[in-house]
């Protein structure tokens, strides 16, 4: 017999500092996580003779998208303020999907760069970057 598996965008749950990221959300993607490195290099000797290096980098980068009025943006636009006058202004980011355990982690994470503001006829949304030096994936639950 076949199993159903049902995703929310509800049980998505992101964290970075003391804001609770959980209302607000862009329609459509609002959370990419990219890794900035290949987990490993490939050097190929003059003999052919493959050698595989791994690169030990986990840095990361987060794009967030929320909406314009989101309470996230506000606060998001608070610690980035904060953050231009204490340059050394780190903050923990935990990313968890509840309905299935997997979930993304950093001990410190900064926003590298602040949302564009952009204003229409309608409500937008805004582009929050996130970096970190370390993002770490637990085993999945």
């Amino acid at each position: 017999m076949s199993s159903l598996k049902t995703y929310s965008a509800k049980e998505v749950a992101i964290a970075f500092g003391d804001i609770s990221i959980d209302s607000g959300f862009n329609d459509g993607e609002f959370c990419r996580i990219e890794f900035k490195a290949d987990m490993f290099s490939l050097k190929i000797g003059a003999d052919g003779q493959g050698h595989r290096s791994a690169t030990n980098n986990n840095s990361a980068t987060i794009t967030l998208t929320v909406m314009q009025d989101a309470n996230a943006h506000l606060l998001l636009s608070a610690w980035a303020n904060a953050a231009r006058q204490d340059p050394h202004k780190t903050s923990p980011l935990t990313i968890k999907l509840i309905n299935n355990g997997k979930s993304y982690i950093a001990e410190k994470a900064w926003i590298s760069k602040q949302a564009t503001d952009s204003f229409a006829a309608e409500v937008s949304s805004r582009e929050w970057t996130i970096e970190t030096h370390e993002l770490i994936r637990p085993e999945e639950g």
